[in-house]
């Protein structure tokens, strides 16, 4: 038999239910819309989290890095380079060695920090061609750095090397020369016409001066793990404004580091040691693409230094150079 209903139980009217099921109703979208809005603020802070890494991220593709190459924990890390590694321009200023340029937020700096180095030995200086691997630079400093192989000792674990641009004046040439005859030919070669030498060539020389450094780094510390940095893209093919080049001398400043970065390419290769190809990775940001990375021959609001990359590359580089090696 049916058990009978219990009457103490109250039964809500028809009216009341209504209330409570509209009141469930916009509790339940105030939950949605609000978890709605969560989740699309999450998402938007990941993407610009993503967009203010200091240019890693989906900015920039390096392309053909290294597997992970592998160092003890807190290692030796041993700079080498000139005003492109020792960071000119970047604020702070390093106090050391007058003449040099150095920041201490440059890209060697930054890679210490994050592969928790124990020693950084810093011995990138402005101005520095493949000789000062060997021999003291001539500097505002009468007495010079010392050699930037001295800095390399056997128990060295890492080494960064960026050097070729300088050598026999080749970026100097160009940078110096260049914008004082563009208004000559604006749509000619007025600089190129005018040099007694050929740049192209002074470039080739570059790729037996690396290959030699590279050797020695070697020989120097035979376990260390040796990355060649190559330069980020300046020269584009176009001139503009903040350039200041004839037409034609901006096409032959490009073939002239475009070449400079092949040769160093081929001497890393040579020497069984990763190159780091910035210049393909940077393409659209040189001194003349919509948004630049290289300031042309007047300072900007990122870089305080003329014909020089700022922060945003040096944490680029940090980061990319990081992303190739493992400690511990």
């Amino acid at each position: 038999m049916a058990k009978s209903p219990d009457r103490n139980i109250r039964r809500a009217s028809p009216s009341r239910t209504r209330q409570h099921l509209r009141h469930g109703l916009v509790v339940g979208l105030v939950v949605l819309v609000g978890l709605g809005v969560a989740i699309a603020a999450a998402v938007l802070l990941q993407r610009q989290l993503t967009s203010d890494e200091g240019a890693s991220g989906d900015r920039f593709v390096v392309a053909d890095l290294p597997d992970a190459l592998a160092l003890p924990e807190a290692p030796r890390y041993v700079a080498l380079g000139d005003s492109f590694s020792a960071g000119l321009g970047i604020a702070p200023a390093a106090a050391e060695q007058p003449g040099c340029g150095r920041s201490t937020n440059n890209y060697p700096n930054l890679l210490a920090r994050r592969i928790q180095a124990a020693t950084l030995v810093d011995a990138t200086c402005a101005g520095a061609s493949t000789a000062a691997y060997y021999d003291v630079q001539a500097t505002s400093d009468p007495l010079g750095p010392p050699p930037q192989r001295d800095a390399i000792t056997r128990d060295t674990d890492l080494v960064t090397v960026a050097l070729g641009g300088n050598d026999d004046d080749i970026f100097g040439t160009l940078i110096d020369r260049c914008p004082k005859v563009a208004s000559l030919d604006p749509e000619g070669s007025p600089c190129v016409d005018s040099l007694d030498v050929d740049l192209l060539a002074r470039a080739e020389e570059v790729r037996g001066r690396v290959l030699d450094v590279l050797r020695d780094i070697r020989q120097r510390a035979p376990d260390a793990v040796i990355l060649y940095v190559g330069y980020p893209m300046i020269f584009e093919g176009d001139t503009c404004a903040a350039m200041g080049f004839a037409a034609g001398d901006a096409a032959y400043a490009s073939k002239v580091f475009a070449r400079i970065d092949e040769v160093q390419r081929e001497a890393a290769a040579k020497a069984d040691v990763p190159f780091i190809n910035l210049r393909s990775a940077t393409v659209g940001r040189g001194i003349c693409g919509e948004d630049p990375l290289v300031a042309g021959f007047e300072p900007t609001a990122f870089s305080a230094a003329a014909w020089h990359a700022g922060s945003e590359m040096a944490g680029f580089v940090a980061d990319t150079l990081a992303s190739v090696l493992t400690v511990g």
